[in-house]
C-alpha cells in the first residue's frame, strides 16, 4: 500500500470519554498512532473530565471506571502524543458536530478525524459516518471510519467493565481492561477500631463519581504516598462486626509490613482478586482469625500475579 501523503502539521484525533482504556480503546489508540505516524502527523485524543450524562442527564450518569488524571496517563503510555482533556458543560454540549469539528480543525489542529461505527457527538448528534464526512469537507477535517470490533473480535465496552466491577470480578474486569483496575483517595481519620485488634487501616475518599466494586474483602497492591508497593487487603462494605447495622459504605486497607499514619495523603490501590464476602462474626478474635487469612491469601495472590 503506497505511503499517504504527508500533510504538514497538526493531528490526527480520535473523541470519546475513553472510560477505563480498555482493550477496545487500546485499538483505536494503535490505528490512530499508527495513522498519524503514516502521514507525519501527531496523534491526539479528544475526551473530558467527567462524563457528558452529568451534564445531559445527570440520574444515567454512570460511576467512572478512571479518573482523568488516570485516564491521561494510560493513555499517553500507550503513545498518544498529546490528551486534550475538556470540561463537558453547558456551553459544550451546545453545539453542534460542525461547530465542534471546527473548534476542533482551528483551535487545536485537528486535520483527521477517525470515528467508531457508531459513535456520535454534536447537540444534532448526525448519524452515519458519511454525515460526518460532510461535516469534514466544510470544516477542513478529513473523517475516517473505525471498525466495530477489536483484533480478538471481542465487542469491549466501559459498561460491560462496569457490570463485572459491580458484581466484584476484579480479574475478569482487569482482562478486558488490559491492566489491572484500580482506584485512588485522599487517607481520612477513621474510628480507629482496626488498631485495638492488631490490623490498622487507612480510610479511603474516593471522588464522587468514582465506581467501587462489590462489597468484600480483596487482595490488592497499595501504591504509598512515597511511590512504593506495598501488599494490601482491602475490605469495601459497613463493618457489620463492629459497627451498626446501616453504617455508611467505607474503603479500608489495611497495608502489609507497614507501620505508620499518611493522613490527608493520596493513596491508590491496585485489586488483585476477590477473597470472599464481607460477613458479620460473633467475636473480635473470630474477626482477627479470619483478617489473618485474609493477610495470608493477600501474600499468596500477589505472588501470582502477572
Amino acid at each position: 500500500m503506497p505511503e499517504k501523503q504527508k500533510t504538514a502539521g497538526g493531528y490526527v484525533a480520535a473523541v470519546g470519554m475513553f472510560d477505563g482504556v480498555h482493550l477496545g480503546h487500546r485499538f483505536v489508540v494503535e490505528r490512530l498512532v499508527g495513522e498519524s505516524r503514516e502521514r507525519g502527523l501527531s496523534s491526539m485524543i479528544v475526551t473530558f473530565r467527567r462524563h457528558p450524562l452529568e451534564v445531559i442527564a445527570p440520574e444515567r450518569a454512570p460511576r467512572l471506571i478512571t479518573g482523568a488524571e488516570q485516564k491521561e496517563r494510560l493513555l499517553l503510555d500507550l503513545g498518544v502524543e498529546r490528551v486534550c482533556m475538556l470540561d463537558f458543560d453547558r456551553s459544550l454540549r451546545s453545539l453542534t458536530a460542525a461547530e465542534f469539528m471546527q473548534r476542533l480543525h482551528d483551535e487545536c489542529g485537528v486535520r483527521v478525524l477517525m470515528i467508531g461505527y457508531d459513535h456520535c457527538f454534536g447537540s444534532d448528534c448526525p448519524r452515519g459516518i458519511e454525515a460526518y464526512r460532510a461535516i469534514g469537507e466544510q470544516t477542513g477535517v478529513e473523517v475516517i471510519g473505525m471498525p466495530a470490533l477489536a483484533p480478538s473480535g471481542e465487542q469491549i465496552c466501559s459498561s460491560m467493565i462496569r457490570r463485572l466491577l459491580s458484581s466484584g470480578d476484579v480479574a475478569t474486569a482487569a482482562k478486558a481492561l488490559g491492566h489491572p483496575f484500580s482506584i485512588t483517595g485522599v487517607v481520612e481519620h477513621g474510628r480507629q477500631l482496626g488498631r485495638t485488634i492488631g490490623f490498622p487501616t487507612a480510610n479511603l475518599r474516593l471522588a464522587d463519581d468514582a465506581i467501587v466494586p462489590r462489597e468484600g474483602v480483596y487482595a490488592a497492591a497499595a501504591t504509598m504516598p512515597d511511590g512504593l508497593l506495598r501488599p494490601a487487603m482491602v475490605n469495601i462494605g459497613r463493618r457489620p462486626t463492629v459497627d451498626r447495622p446501616g453504617a455508611d459504605l467505607s474503603i479500608e486497607a489495611h497495608i502489609l509490613d507497614f507501620t505508620g499514619f499518611f493522613y490527608d495523603e493520596t493513596l491508590s490501590l491496585t485489586f488483585c482478586r476477590r477473597l470472599r464476602d464481607e460477613r458479620r462474626f460473633d467475636s473480635l478474635e473470630e474477626l482477627k482469625e479470619a483478617l489473618a487469612a485474609d493477610a495470608a491469601a493477600t501474600r499468596k495472590a500477589l505472588g501470582e500475579m502477572p
